[in-house]
């Protein structure tokens, strides 16, 4: 979620349908915009992250773990990201993306912090 100048963006999931929603409140009018990862079917997290106005997702596909960045005004993708190959918990399905208002990302769970670098994410 995030609140500015007039505007309220909220990123929502439905866990029992698999559906992710893009609401945006801006100067008295409302839009509303579905939207899904581009594989797999479903984010197991998603955060916003105000520095870029983008909503930022991660899951996993085909054994690997991909971050996508949407727009936060259309919920289109803008960019997808595989993490690189390095040793995660098996347990990484329980983790939670977090956004931090300068932009860096980390995957956190009630143990362990995994922050995400740049260099770490491979276009």
């Amino acid at each position: 979620m995030s609140v500015s100048n007039n505007e309220i963006t909220v990123a929502t999931l439905n866990v029992p349908e698999h559906t992710h929603f893009l609401n945006v409140y801006n100067n008295g009018q409302f839009k509303n915009f579905k939207f899904r990862p581009s594989e797999g079917d479903r984010y197991l997290s998603l955060c916003y992250d105000q520095s870029k106005d983008n909503i930022v997702g991660f899951y996993v596909a085909k054994n690997k773990i991909f971050v996508e960045y949407l727009s936060g005004q259309t919920g289109k993708l803008q960019e997808k990201c595989l993490l690189s190959t390095v040793h995660f918990p098996k347990n990484i399905y329980t983790f939670h993306l977090i956004c931090h208002t300068n932009g860096t990302l980390a995957l956190t769970d009630g143990k362990h912090i995994i922050l995400l670098h740049e260099k770490a994410l491979v276009m």
